[in-house]
């Protein structure tokens, strides 16, 4: 058949919270996008699309117990794409840009407000049928455009490089790779901050032991942009087991353990904090059973644990803060597929 020439899709969802903790508010999450492609399937094309969330995420801080917090999180990313590939599809590349804008509603954070422009490309040199050798890389500037008060940390503007090589595909019927290294840097315009640069790397395997069944293992490094610190520095091993029964439950696991340099923190007058280092474990058990082809109900248990030494000198509180935490969460979702 004849492809399309114009693709479209949209999608929104939502998500209730309520607290029990009386200084935390209930909440609603927002998710929608919006992606448009023409030519998706021909030798050029393009790509516009915009996403939008609203996260909730409670707060350790017990500074002041009679103040209710503002834990809503607002993301948007719209962005262009180019992208083309020859006749056979051997090679394909992108080039993109996109902006991007976080606002944080609780006043405390308001420091960690910002915009972004990000430039990305990535070229794919497919040599087997389903084996690829790839490149990819993106420049991003990132603008703090709050002044920070003496009550916030301090951060600064800066621009974020990375670039990596790898291969990525099957190997066997049942074994997939993908392996992958490069380099991250950070370029950072207040001298108080010094420039980092690492190396970085992604190791992963996926094993299927039948066509319902697969246990995937891996390990990564990475470099990302961090409000605390300004860039985080992350060693992570992860697993994931996923498992098809009868074509109508689903049972997946998934757990990882990561250490986070998150390096020097410095306060809002500039003072240090001293280094901040986590282990941060992350466990996740997700159920769903299918009614039927349109209706499934599922079930998800998390565990989320951030284990430091570090603590926040939270002004007007009588003792310091800390900043590790541990979460338990329960959903109970139904899923229509349309």
């Amino acid at each position: 058949p004849q492809a399309r020439m114009v693709q479209f899709s949209a999608g929104i969802s939502g998500e209730v919270y309520i607290f029990l903790a009386d200084e935390a508010r209930n909440n609603v999450a927002l998710n929608g996008d919006l992606d448009l492609s023409i030519n998706p399937k021909g030798r050029f094309g393009f790509r516009l699309f915009d996403n939008f969330s609203r996260t909730v995420r409670p707060y350790t801080g017990r500074a002041n117990p009679d103040v209710t917090i503002a834990n809503g999180i607002d993301n948007n990313v719209a962005g262009v794409q180019l992208f083309g590939r020859s006749r056979g599809g051997t090679l394909q590349s992108s080039l993109g840009y996109a902006f991007r804008l976080q606002y944080f509603e609780a006043t405390e954070l308001r420091y960690a407000n910002q915009f972004g422009h990000q430039i990305s490309a990535d070229t794919h040199f497919r040599f087997l049928p389903s084996t690829s050798l790839f490149w990819d890389g993106n420049l991003e500037l990132t603008d703090y455009y709050n002044s920070p008060t003496g009550e916030a940390i301090s951060l600064s503007n800066n621009w974020r490089l990375r670039t990596r090589v790898g291969l990525n595909g099957a190997i066997t019927p049942k074994l997939s790779l993908t392996l992958a290294i490069g380099y991250g840097a950070t370029f950072v315009q207040d001298p108080a901050f010094n420039d980092f640069e690492s190396v970085i790397a992604h190791a992963s395997m996926k094993y299927r032991f039948s066509p319902t069944t697969s246990l995937g293992l891996g390990f990564e490094r990475e470099n990302v942009g961090s409000i605390i610190g300004l860039s985080r520095v992350q060693n992570r091993g992860f697993l994931t087991f996923q498992w098809l029964l009868g074509r109508s439950f689903l049972l997946g696991v998934n757990a990882s353990v990561a250490y986070v340099d998150f390096g020097l923190v410095l306060d809002g007058t500039g003072a240090s904090l001293g280094e901040r280092t986590d282990v941060i474990v992350m466990a996740s058990l997700f159920g769903e059973y299918r009614f039927t082809d349109y209706l499934g109900l599922n079930v998800s248990l998390a565990y989320t644990g951030d284990y430091t030494d570090f603590e926040y000198q939270v002004a007007g509180a009588p003792t310091p803060d800390p900043a590790g935490f541990n979460k338990f969460e329960a959903w109970l979702g139904l899923r229509v597929f349309y």
